[in-house]
C-alpha cells in the first residue's frame, strides 16, 4: 500500500507543476488583423516595423511585421525567421498563430524566455 501512496503523490506533484493551458487563439477579420498588427508595432517601436506589401485582388491591404533588434537590418548574414499566414481565406487560423508568435517574440525579446 505505501507504494501506491507514493505513486499517487508523485502523480499529484507532476500535475501540480504543469502550466495552465494557453488561452484559445482568437480568429480575427481583416480589420481586426490590421488593428492587432498596428498594436504590436506601436507597443514595441524599437523592435517592430509594420510594412504594407501591397493589396489583395479584393483591394485589402497586405501587411507584414518585421521584428528586428539592434544591428544592421539588411545584413544578409543576420539570422532570420519567416512566418507566413493567411495565404487564403480558408486558413484564417494561421494568422492567429502567427500573431501570437509575433507578440511573444516582441514581448520576450529582452529576456531568454
Amino acid at each position: 500500500m505505501p507504494i501506491l501512496s507514493l505513486a499517487g503523490a508523485s502523480l499529484l506533484a507532476m500535475f501540480a507543476q504543469e502550466e495552465p493551458p494557453a488561452p484559445a487563439l482568437v480568429l480575427r477579420n481583416h480589420a481586426e488583423l490590421l488593428r492587432e498588427l498596428k498594436s504590436i508595432a506601436s507597443e514595441h517601436p524599437e523592435l517592430v516595423e509594420l510594412h504594407k506589401l501591397g493589396d489583395s485582388r479584393g483591394g485589402r491591404a497586405i501587411e507584414a511585421l518585421r521584428l528586428a533588434g539592434a544591428g544592421a537590418k539588411d545584413d544578409p548574414a543576420r539570422p532570420a525567421l519567416l512566418l507566413v499566414a493567411n495565404l487564403d481565406g480558408a486558413r484564417v487560423y494561421s494568422s492567429a498563430v502567427a500573431l501570437e508568435h509575433a507578440r511573444a517574440l516582441a514581448q520576450r525579446y529582452a529576456s531568454d524566455d
